[in-house]
């Protein structure tokens, strides 16, 4: 890769000892110090659940004083039942819960892995027509658009809109790469961001400032959403978080650690003032398993 040294065997060395001590401290001793509660998303209220992608509880308190149409008194933390998308798809879309009233608009490729066969009112998977291969991921704009037209012609009793942000690669910060290269990205799981932030290799505030600067790019056009969209309860939270270095953990996956589990919880104030008129992609999902492949790579998933 262009710019990356070569792991010296001493760190090939830490990096091997950092991956017995996430197996063993991770998996086991945490079990002892987390209390989680798994609970499942349906169980709490919601008529619109606006879901970002790897967000941390302390990132979004740190920016949504910036933003008017968050209820700051209203946050609070939860722990999701789930390290990553895949899972949190697979434990919260199952057949003991009803979806026939649910739409559910998402940008996140597992969708086409984990979520099968399920009566939803509407199930739109907008990363299918919508992706950006430049950019590596799915715009946000695309997601408030199809969002904004489910709500107001579907008339669902809850939606869920799955957004992909401040899941790397960033928007606002695309020379840290992670998914903008599909074809050196994508090859493997290890030399993504996470990897390199835990190498060395990365500034930490350069990596923490993308991750926050992702996070006001999703927030500023959710935004928009929230001011085209008539619902009472309207809540933001995420799928699970992300971890930087906190127990020798980096990025998200399955681990049942603070840093990765829990996540934002708040209300946001939404109402349709017919500002914004979305722009409708034309439908289409055909996609090739190649290209379902490509864009999980992008994301860093696949090896």
């Amino acid at each position: 890769m262009n710019g990356i040294k070569k792991r010296t065997n001493i760190n090939g060395f830490l990096w091997g000892s950092s991956q017995i001590y996430q197996e063993v401290f991770v998996r086991n001793i945490s079990r002892d110090i987390f209390d989680y509660n798994d609970e499942h998303i349906l169980e709490r209220d919601f008529d619109v659940l606006l879901l970002l992608d790897a967000c941390r509880p302390d990132t979004f308190r740190e920016v949504m004083s910036e933003y008017d149409f968050i209820n700051q008194d209203s946050f609070e933390t939860y722990v999701s039942v789930a390290g990553d998308s895949t899972q949190w798809l697979q434990r919260t879309i199952t057949p003991e819960y009803d979806f026939s009233n649910i739409a559910y608009v998402t940008g996140n490729p597992h969708s086409d892995i984990a979520v099968g066969s399920h009566d939803f009112k509407t199930y739109d998977e907008v990363w299918k027509y919508a992706w950006d291969d430049q950019l590596g991921t799915i715009p946000p704009r695309s997601l408030t658009d199809r969002a904004i037209d489910t709500w107001r012609t579907d008339s669902p009793d809850q939606m869920i809109v799955h957004y992909m942000q401040p899941h790397f690669p960033s928007i606002t910060h695309p020379e840290l790469g992670s998914g903008i290269d599909i074809e050196r990205i994508g090859k493997a799981w290890k030399g993504n961001i996470w990897d390199k932030l835990r190498d060395g290799l990365v500034d930490h505030n350069e990596v923490w400032e993308a991750y926050v600067g992702n996070l006001r790019h999703v927030l500023d056009d959710i935004e928009t959403l929230v001011n085209n969209l008539d619902a009472n309860n309207v809540v933001v939270s995420a799928d699970h978080a992300n971890a930087f270095g906190e127990r020798g953990y980096y990025g998200h996956g399955d681990f049942r650690v603070p840093s990765v589990r829990r996540v934002p919880w708040v209300e946001v104030d939404a109402r349709d003032r017919m500002s914004y008129q979305p722009d409708l992609y034309p439908v289409d999902n055909e996609i090739s398993d190649d290209e379902i492949t490509d864009r999980l790579e992008s994301l860093g998933y696949l090896e």
